[in-house]
């Protein structure tokens, strides 16, 4: 069972060095607990390419032991 813990927009101002200042539009996105693991699914497939992503959906970077990211 997962928990929705925040929806967004998905839309991310991206500060670069990639993209930067370009938007980027993942869709509505949901950032899900699953069994104490962050999951988060966006509607819209884009690459993940900015820290302002996980900002957006309330994820501190500095704070994660490990991240993993499925790109297409």
């Amino acid at each position: 069972m997962a928990t929705v813990e925040r929806l967004t927009d998905g839309k991310v101002v991206h500060r670069g060095p990639f993209w930067n200042g370009l938007t980027i539009d993942y869709g509505r996105t949901a950032v899900l607990d699953v069994a104490g693991i962050r999951v988060v699914v966006t509607s819209r497939c884009n690459m993940v390419t900015d820290p302002a992503f996980f900002e957006l959906h309330g994820i501190d970077l500095d704070r994660l032991g490990l991240l993993a990211i499925k790109a297409k």
